[in-house]
C-alpha cells in the first residue's frame, strides 16, 4: 500500500512539472505574439519588457525551449528595425536574444542555451545583423547599453557555438575590423571585447591572423601601458592574456611580433624592483594578488612563444619556437625567471614561482647548451642563507614545494634538464649510488634518498612519491642504472619504522649504503597504501602517479626488476588486479577512478606478465596472462588502455597545440608530453602480449660477478671452491633456498645468515670403488617430494579473488646437479615373523634391489666424472673468463667512444659544408634582395618626382585663381562683371570655373599619389614577405641574418667610398 502511495505521489509530482512547463510555454507563446502583431507601441514594449523578466528570472530556464523555438526571428525583426526608434525596445530585445542563449547577467547557460546558441548561429541573417550593429557610423548604433547587450549576446554564441560564429566572423566584411575597433572604445566596451576576443583566437588560425592584421599586439600593449604595466587591474591580464591566444600556435604571428619588437620588451617587463617582493626575505613585501596574476599572464606569453615544457628531446622543434627561444635568451629571460623561481625563495607567490619553474623548464628543454648552464648555477639560499646549487633548489621545490603546482613544475624542470642529457643524468646518478651511510640532505643525492624514504601518512608517502618521480628522470643515466638501483637500500624515516613491512630477507645491502629496506619493495609498499588504505583521499591518485612514473620504465625490458617488484608485492598485501578493477579492498581508490593512474596499474601488470622471470616463489607469465583473461577480462582490460591511449593523445594534442598552464595546474595526475610518448609505445607493447602475442625481447641477464664492482673498476673477489653440499630438498626439516634477490650483486643463495650448510657427514663406506667416488645426485627436474613440491607450489598470491594454490606451478627450470650426500640408514629392529614376506616375494624384491643398485652406480658414475670436469674446467676458466669480460667491456666501450668520435665529425663536416652552401645561398639572396630594394627606391624617387609636379600643377593654378579674382575686382567697379564662362570682355576666365579646375586637378592628382601609393605598398608587402621568408630559411639553417646583412651594408658603402674617389 505505502509503494503505490508513492507511485501515486512520483506520478502527481510529474504531472504538476508538466503541466508547469505547459504554462510557461503558453505564457512566452503569447508574449512573443503581442511582441509581433500589437499595435501599439507601448503594448510591445510592455511584452519585451515581461519576456525579458521571464527569461533573466530564476525559472529562466524553462522558458528558454519555447523562446528558441518561436521567440528568433519576431526578436531578430526588433533588431533589424532598431527597435522602431525606440531605443528601450533594441535594448530588450538583445537582453532577451542574450539570456536565450547563456551571455546574459541572468541567462542560463545549460542544455537549452546551448540549443538555442546552435540555432541562432545557424540563421543565416541573424551574425551579420549583431555585428552591423558594432560598426561606427550610420551603418550601427550609438547606444551604449545596445552595443554592450550585443556584445554579450556574441560572447554566449562564441561559448556554446563557437566554430559557427569564428566561421560568420570570417564570411562577413570587415567583421574583425569591427572588433577591434572596440578596443579603443569605452572601458566597458573594451573590456568586453578583449574577452570576446579571447575566446575567438584560441581556435582560429585565420581570426589570429586577423587580428594581428589589425594592429592588436600595439593596441594591447597600450592598453597596459594606459593601465600602469604589472601594477593595473585585471585589465592588463586580460590583454596579456589575448596576447598569448594571439601568439599560441601560431609561427606568422610570432614572427611579427619578434620582428616589430614585442618580444624584445618581455624580459624587462618581467624584471621587477627588488622593494616589490621579488627575492624574497624577511623585508620583501608580498605580492599583490593581481599584480601576481599579471605576472602569471605575462608568462603565459612567454610560454606561447615557446616549445612545451617536458617535450620528447626527439621530437622537431618548430623553427619559430627556436629563434624565440634565442632571442629570449639573448636578453636575459633565463635570469629574470631564475630570480623569479629560486633566487632568495623566489617571488612570493607560488602560483609565480610555480609559472616561472615552467618556463625555466621550456626554456632549457633539448637545448644542451643552457641544460649545462642550468647545470652550472648556484643561487642565494633564503633568508640570507648560504648559496647552494640551482638544481638542489629545484628538487627542495619538486618533493617539498608549497603547493601541487610548484611541485609540479619543478618536476618538469628537472625533467627538461635530464632529457637528452645522459652526463647531466649521470653526474646527479653517481653520488646517488654511492651515498655513505649517513645521507646529508645538503645534496642532491641525500635529499633525494632520505625523501624517497619517508613513510606514515599520506604527505609523507605522497613526498617519497614525488622523489621517485624525480629519480626516474635518472634511468638513462648509463646502461646498468636500472640493475644498480635493484641493489639500492633506503634508509625509513623514524615515523615510519614500526608501519614497515617486512622487507625480504634474501636482499643484500648496496656497497655503502645504510641498512634499509630494498628500493623496489619501498615502492612496492607505497603503491599498495595509496591503492588501499589510503585510496579513498584525492590526493593518492597523484602520488600513485608519480610511483609509476619509476616503476613502468623500470620494469620495461628488465627481467630481474619485474621479478624484484612481483617478490616485493608478494610481501604485503596483494593489489594489481583489484587496483584495476576497483574492487575489494581497492575499492574507491582515487587512482583506480582516474584513466592516466588505472592505465598505468594495467600497464604494470600487463609489463609484469611480460617479463617476469621463471624463478620459484613469484608467479609466472603464465599465471599472470590468465589472472587477466580470467579475473580483469580481455574486453575490460583493452578497455582501460584504450582510456589511457585517449588521455595521454588529448595531453599530446594540447602540448602540440601549445595549451596554457592553467590546464597542466589543474590538479590530479598528470603525465609530460615526452612520457605520454612512453605510455603510447608501451600501451601498443602490452596489448600485444595480453592478446596472446609472443613474448617481447628481453636483454641478456647480468653477468654473475657484482656489476657495482665491475661498474666501479675494483677487482673481483677470488673463486671460492664450493662450501659444504647441501641437504637434499626432501630431507625432513629443510626448505629449498631462497630465490635471490634480483639484481643483488652481493647475495649468495649460500648464505651463511640464511642457509647455513649441515655439520659434516662421512657417509658409509661403499661397496665399490666406482661407488664411493659418486657421490649422491638431486635433479629438480626429476619428480619432486612432497615437501618441494609444496614448496615449490606456493607462489605468493597476487589475485586475491582467487583461491590460493589454484594456479599451476611454474614451469621447471633448466637442469641442474647438485652434489649431495646419501642420506645414512638408521638401524631398525627386525619385524615381527607375522609380517616376514615369502620366499618368492623376497626373491621379487631381491632382483628389483638389485636393478635399482646397479641403476644407482652408474647415474654415481656420470655424476662423479662430470663433476670432475666442471671442477677442472671451472678452476682454470672462470678467472680468465672474468678478466675476458672485463677486457672486452673495454674494448667495446672504446669502439663506441671512437664510432661516436667518427659520428660526430662526420657530423660536423656535413654541417660545415651545409653552413658553407647556405652561406653562398644567402650572399645571393641578399644580392637579390639589395637589388630589389635599389628598384622600390627608384620607383619611390619617381613617385616623389610624379607627387612634386603635380603639386607644382596645383601651385600655377592657384596663382591662376588669384590673378583672376584680380581682374574680377577690377572690372567690377566699371560695370562690366565677367559672366560664367562668356566669352566677351577680356576673355579671361570665371572665379566659379577657376575652382572648378582647381577642384578636378587636386582629385586628379590624389587619386593618382593613392594609386601610386597603392601599387607601392604592394610591393613593399610582397618584399617584406620575401625578406622575412628567406630570413626564416637562413635561420633554420643557423646562419645570422643580421651579421650578413652588416657585411652586406659595409661592402656596399666601401664600393660606394671607392666610386666617390
Amino acid at each position: 500500500m505505502l509503494a503505490f502511495q508513492r507511485f501515486l505521489q512520483q506520478q502527481a509530482a510529474a504531472a504538476a512539472a508538466e503541466e508547469e512547463d505547459h504554462e510557461y510555454d503558453v505564457l512566452v507563446e503569447q508574449l512573443v505574439q503581442r511582441v509581433a502583431e500589437a499595435v501599439l507601441v507601448g503594448d510591445r514594449r510592455e511584452a519585451l519588457q515581461q519576456l525579458r523578466d521571464l527569461l533573466t528570472g530564476s525559472s529562466g530556464a524553462k522558458a528558454q525551449h519555447t523562446f528558441g523555438t518561436v521567440g528568433f526571428p519576431v526578436m531578430l525583426h526588433q533588431v533589424r528595425e532598431r527597435g522602431e526608434g525606440d531605443a528601450e525596445m533594441l535594448q530588450m530585445a538583445l537582453e532577451c536574444l542574450a539570456a536565450s542563449v547563456g551571455g546574459g547577467e541572468g541567462g542560463a547557460s545549460g542544455e537549452a542555451a546551448a540549443i538555442n546558441a546552435q540555432q541562432l548561429a545557424r540563421t543565416p541573417e541573424a551574425l551579420p545583423l549583431l555585428l552591423a550593429l558594432l560598426e561606427q557610423g550610420p551603418g550601427g548604433v550609438s547606444d551604449f547599453y545596445a552595443r554592450y547587450h550585443t556584445l554579450q549576446v556574441i560572447r554566449g554564441l562564441a561559448a556554446m557555438a563557437p566554430r559557427q560564429l569564428q566561421e560568420a566572423i570570417l564570411g562577413a566584411p570587415l567583421g574583425m575590423t569591427r572588433l577591434m575597433d572596440l578596443l579603443g572604445e569605452q572601458e566597458v566596451l573594451r573590456n568586453e571585447a578583449l574577452l570576446l576576443l579571447t575566446q575567438l583566437a584560441g581556435g582560429s588560425a585565420d581570426l589570429q591572423k586577423l587580428a594581428v592584421f589589425e594592429g592588436a599586439f600595439d593596441r594591447l600593449f597600450g592598453i597596459i601601458r594606459e593601465e600602469g604595466l604589472l601594477d593595473g587591474d585585471i585589465v592588463v591580464q586580460d590583454c596579456f592574456q589575448l596576447m598569448a591566444a594571439l601568439l599560441r600556435g601560431s609561427p606568422p604571428n610570432q614572427l611579427m611580433f619578434r620582428e616589430t619588437g614585442f618580444l624584445a620588451q618581455l624580459p624587462t617587463l618581467l624584471r621587477l624592483p627588488a622593494d616589490t617582493g621579488l627575492g624574497g626575505g624577511a623585508a620583501a613585501a608580498e605580492l599583490a594578488p593581481q599584480k601576481a596574476a599579471n605576472l602569471v599572464a605575462a608568462m603565459d606569453v612567454v610560454l606561447a612563444l615557446l616549445p612545451p615544457a617536458g617535450a620528447d628531446p626527439a621530437a622537431p622543434v618548430c623553427a619559430s619556437a627556436a629563434e624565440n627561444r634565442q632571442a629570449l635568451l639573448q636578453r636575459g629571460l633565463l635570469g629574470v625567471l631564475e630570480g623569479l623561481a629560486l633566487q632568495r625563495g623566489g617571488a612570493p607567490d607560488e602560483g609565480v614561482r610555480a609559472q616561472a619553474l615552467l618556463c625555466l623548464a621550456a626554456l632549457v628543454g633539448g637545448n644542451r647548451l643552457q641544460q649545462d648552464q642550468l647545470g652550472a648555477l648556484s643561487i642565494a639560499g633564503s633568508g640570507g642563507g648560504p648559496p647552494q646549487p640551482l638544481l638542489q633548489a629545484v628538487l627542495q621545490a619538486a618533493v617539498a614545494g608549497s603547493s601541487a603546482a610548484e611541485q609540479l613544475a619543478a618536476d618538469r624542470l628537472l625533467e627538461a634538464y635530464c632529457a637528452g642529457n645522459h652526463a647531466g643524468q649521470a653526474a646527479l646518478a653517481a653520488p646517488l649510488l654511492q651515498a655513505g651511510a649517513s645521507p646529508s640532505p645538503d645534496s642532491f643525492a641525500g635529499f633525494l634518498l632520505l625523501s624517497l624514504g619517508r613513510q606514515g601518512s599520506l604527505e609523507e608517502v605522497a613526498a617519497s612519491a614525488r622523489a621517485a618521480a624525480v629519480l626516474s628522470h635518472l634511468l638513462g643515466a648509463h646502461p646498468s642504472m636500472r640493475q644498480q638501483l635493484l641493489e639500492l637500500r633506503i634508509s625509513q624515516g623514524p615515523a615510519a619504522t614500526a608501519a614497515a613491512p617486512p622487507w625480504p630477507n634474501g636482499a643484500a645491502s648496496f656497497p655503502g649504503s645504510p641498512s634499509g629496506a630494498p628500493l623496489m619493495a619501498v615502492c612496492a609498499s607505497h603503491l599498495g597504501l595509496l591503492l588501499t588504505k589510503l585510496g579513498g583521499q584525492p590526493a593518492s591518485a597523484a602520488a600513485a602517479a608519480g610511483i609509476l612514473r619509476l616503476l613502468l620504465p623500470w620494469l620495461h625490458a628488465c627481467p630481474p626488476a619485474a621479478s624484484a617488484f612481483l617478490r616485493a608485492v608478494a610481501q604485503s598485501q596483494p593489489f594489481l588486479v583489484d587496483s584495476i578493477r576497483g574492487s575489494n579492498a581497492c575499492r574507491g581508490a582515487a587512482a583506480s577512478g582516474h584513466p592516466l593512474t588505472r592505465g598505468m596499474l594495467a600497464l604494470l601488470l600487463g609489463l609484469c606478465a611480460s617479463y617476469a622471470e621463471d624463478t620459484p616463489g613469484i608467479p609466472t607469465q603464465a599465471q599472470l596472462l590468465g589472472a587477466i583473461a580470467s579475473q580483469i577480462g580481455q574486453e575490460q582490460y583493452q578497455g582501460v588502455l584504450d582510456a589511457l591511449q585517449q588521455h595521454v593523445a588529448a595531453v599530446t594534442r594540447d602540448a602540440a597545440a601549445g595549451s596554457s598552464s592553467h590546464a597542466l595546474f589543474a590538479g590530479g595526475p598528470s603525465c609530460s608530453p615526452a612520457f605520454a610518448g612512453f605510455l603510447q609505445t608501451l600501451v601498443a607493447e602490452v596489448r600485444q602480449r595480453a592478446s596472446g602475442g609472443p613474448p617481447p625481447p628481453m636483454a641478456l641477464p647480468a653477468p654473475p660477478p657484482a656489476p657495482a664492482a665491475v661498474a666501479a673498476g675494483l677487482p673481483l673477489p677470488p673463486l671460492q671452491p664450493p662450501a659444504a653440499p647441501l641437504a637434499p630438498a626432501s630431507a625432513p626439516g629443510l626448505q629449498p633456498p631462497l630465490p635471490p634477490y634480483a639484481g643483488s650483486a652481493s647475495h649468495s643463495p649460500r648464505s651463511a645468515a640464511h642457509h647455513a650448510a649441515p655439520p659434516p657427514w662421512v657417509p658409509p663406506k661403499p661397496s665399490t670403488p666406482s661407488a664411493a667416488a659418486a657421490p649422491a645426485v638431486f635433479n629438480p627436474t626429476a619428480a619432486p617430494t612432497a615437501g618441494a613440491a609444496a614448496s615449490r607450489s606456493a607462489v605468493p598470491s597476487l589475485f586475491p579473488s582467487s583461491p590460493r594454490g589454484a594456479a599451476a606451478a611454474p614451469p621447471a627450470g633448466p637442469t641442474h646437479s647438485f652434489p649431495v650426500p646419501p642420506r645414512p640408514i638408521a638401524p631398525t629392529a627386525p619385524p615381527p615373523a607375522a609380517a616376514l614376506p615369502s620366499s618368492g616375494e623376497v626373491q621379487q624384491l631381491q632382483a628389483a634391489l638389485e636393478a635399482l643398485q646397479r641403476e644407482n652406480e652408474r647415474l654415481r658414475a656420470d655424476c662423479a666424472s662430470l663433476t670432475d670436469r666442471l671442477r677442472v674446467n671451472g678452476s682454470s676458466h672462470m678467472h680468465a673468463e672474468g678478466e675476458a669480460a672485463a677486457a672486452a667491456a673495454d674494448a667495446a666501450a672504446a669502439r663506441q667512444q671512437l664510432a661516436a668520435a667518427q659520428q660526430a665529425a662526420a657530423e660536423a663536416e656535413v654541417a660545415a659544408e651545409r653552413a658553407r652552401a647556405d652561406a653562398q645561398t644567402a650572399q645571393a639572396a641578399a644580392r637579390k634582395l639589395e637589388m630589389d630594394l635599389e628598384d622600390l627606391s627608384a620607383a619611390y624617387s619617381n613617385l616623389d618626382a610624379h607627387a612634386g609636379s603635380l603639386q607644382s600643377q596645383i601651385e600655377q593654378l592657384e596663382r591662376d585663381l588669384a590673378a583672376a579674382r584680380q581682374r574680377a575686382g577690377a572690372a567690377g567697379p566699371a560695370g562690366q562683371p565677367q559672366q560664367g564662362g562668356g566669352s566677351g570682355g577680356g576673355g579671361g576666365v570665371s572665379e566659379e570655373e577657376v575652382q572648378r579646375r582647381v577642384e578636378a586637378a587636386r582629385q586628379e592628382a590624389a587619386q593618382e599619389a593613392d594609386e601610386a601609393m597603392g601599387d607601392l605598398l604592394v610591393c613593399l608587402g610582397q618584399e617584406e614577405a620575401k625578406v622575412a621568408r628567406l630570413r626564416e630559411r637562413l635561420q633554420s639553417f643557423g646562419v645570422d641574418v643580421d651579421e650578413l646583412l652588416a657585411d652586406i651594408v659595409a661592402a656596399g658603402d666601401a664600393g660606394e667610398g671607392e666610386d666617390l674617389l
